[in-house]
């Protein structure tokens, strides 16, 4: 008999609650340890999952792949095409290695929810154990309700309620990982590392992944550990007053090591709380901010999970289904290219295409300027940030444009629009971040960089023979006028 191991989007050995699990149970039954991850393209593509993601995704299952033969554990790899295949594949496996059970991580978005239901009716007409872990959150979302047994909608009471549970949990301290006793064979080893091998080549041969972003996100549990103690050191404590500022390395680029679990939340927690005497809701700012940020991540994963409607494409706000958005595509690829006019935003949306990541300041000031100033479907553009995102994570980047929207659960009110170029002059006074993804505006003055076509039109001496800049496709308060009034005739119709 076996123990099995379903690797999903927790690509790790630390921490990983699924594994811990079977390693525990198969030394004391003196079992061995098997695993298996399922690549599933077809889904991928239902979900819009983009290939710079895929190809994280892959590289890690290699790093991951290599950690466990070192532990004697083989991992299978097998391409099962979609969910309802993987649950094939798995059941498969299961039995050919006499399996007496699955251990599994739960995820929370609809299609995987099902997914899971499946599996477990599939397991118990098997006669195999499913046993559900949870692993994905600091805090499950069943665990954290109001007085009235629903589940939050609002941030701030949310994580008043997220404290209380992790002070009574004793802030959920991470489980190191330990080599099962029973090791696989060698051979055994080798043939599933070169099955390894083989289908990741076929998968990443179907992927188009610029090399740049390739380079900037290096796969393994053993490099989201060095950034995070690096963070840790160097930027933590000022984490506070340097989040904001998309020039500077102030936050922790961590999440694509979060969204494909090649990081514990747990240990990401159990390291914020080293840096502040062992607290999470008071002491250093930059810490408690930071945590704060981890609290959000759960907080989407919840509504997701209670919410199940907007994994279906549905605004979480119903009534907001009834926004009028304009059908704009001449817009749509200007913003898409960068090439609003808006220096910040096209900044922003060069630094998405050429590194697959966007500073957070820079989502919530694109997806404003998309969803507001142009007002239109604020779903094109979180599809366009799954089709690029490195971290993409389906509850954080749905939760990240309903809130820029006015759609979403805890949103930004309907009537709070960014003004884009005064974010610029408030988080890139300097035009630092801007001049370098826009080389254009290298010699703009810095009074004029956020709004270059006021320059041009005021100094254009200071412009002989050299760029020319096109004023924004929109001005900001005539933006402003239409979208409150498309709010409003949409409130109205509800009524």
């Amino acid at each position: 008999m076996t123990q099995l191991v379903w690797f999903r989007e927790d690509l790790r050995t630390d921490d990983q609650r699924a594994l811990v699990a079977a390693v525990a149970v198969a030394d004391a039954a003196g079992e061995a340890v098997h695993a298996v991850w399922c690549a599933t393209p077809a889904q991928w593509d239902a979900h819009g999952m983009g290939d710079n993601r895929r190809g994280f995704l892959l590289d890690n299952v290699l790093q991951l792949q290599a950690a466990l033969a070192e532990a004697g554990i083989v991992l299978h790899v097998v391409d099962a095409g979609d969910f309802a295949g993987s649950v094939r594949a798995v059941l498969d496996i299961a039995r050919a290695n006499g399996a007496g059970a699955v251990h599994y991580n739960e995820e929370y978005p609809l299609n995987e929810q099902r997914r899971d239901a499946s599996f477990d009716a599939a397991c118990a007409a098997a006669g195999i154990v499913g046993c559900r872990h949870h692993d994905g959150m600091l805090v499950p979302p069943r665990a954290v309700l109001t007085k009235a047994g629903t589940p939050y909608t609002v941030f701030t009471p949310y994580r008043q309620a997220w404290y209380r549970e992790l002070a009574a949990d004793g802030g959920i301290a991470p489980m190191a990982f330990r080599a099962p006793r029973q090791r696989a064979d060698a051979a055994a080893l080798a043939a599933a590392g070169a099955r390894a091998q083989q289908v990741i080549a076929e998968l990443r041969a179907r992927l188009q992944v610029p090399e740049s972003v390739r380079a900037a996100w290096p796969a393994g549990e053993h490099e989201a550990q060095r950034r995070l103690a690096g963070f840790a050191d160097e930027a933590l404590r000022d984490y506070k007053a340097r989040r904001d500022l998309p020039a500077e390395p102030g936050t922790s680029v961590l999440s694509p090591y979060l969204a494909a679990g090649v990081l514990s939340p747990r240990r990401a927690l159990a390291v914020a709380r080293a840096a502040n005497r062992g607290d999470f809701a008071e002491g250093n700012a930059g810490v408690v901010t930071w945590i704060s940020e981890l609290a959000w991540r759960d907080f989407y994963r919840q509504v997701v999970f209670h919410h199940p409607h907007v994994s279906m494409g549905r605004a979480f706000r119903r009534e907001t289904d009834r926004v009028a958005w304009r059908r704009d595509q001449r817009d749509f690829d200007a913003w898409c290219r960068g090439e609003t006019g808006i220096p910040l935003v096209d900044a922003a949306m060069r630094q998405l295409v050429a590194t697959g990541w966007m500073h957070n300041r820079l989502r919530m000031v694109t997806a404003m300027y998309l969803s507001k100033d142009l007002l239109i479907d604020w779903r094109l553009g979180e599809a366009f940030f799954a089709r690029h995102l490195v971290d993409w994570d389906f509850a954080a980047n749905n939760g990240g444009w309903q809130w820029s929207a006015s759609t979403g659960t805890d949103a930004a009110p309907y009537f709070r629009l960014f003004n884009p170029v005064r974010q610029g002059e408030r988080f890139d006074p300097d035009g630092a971040f801007v001049r370098r993804w826009l080389p254009a505006l290298a010699a703009v003055p810095e009074r004029w960089v956020h709004a270059p076509w006021l320059a041009a039109e005021k100094h254009a001496d200071l412009f002989a023979g050299g760029p020319s800049f096109a004023p924004p496709l929109i001005d900001h308060e005539r933006a402003k006028a239409r979208v409150l009034a498309a709010f409003r005739a949409a409130a109205s119709t509800a009524a």
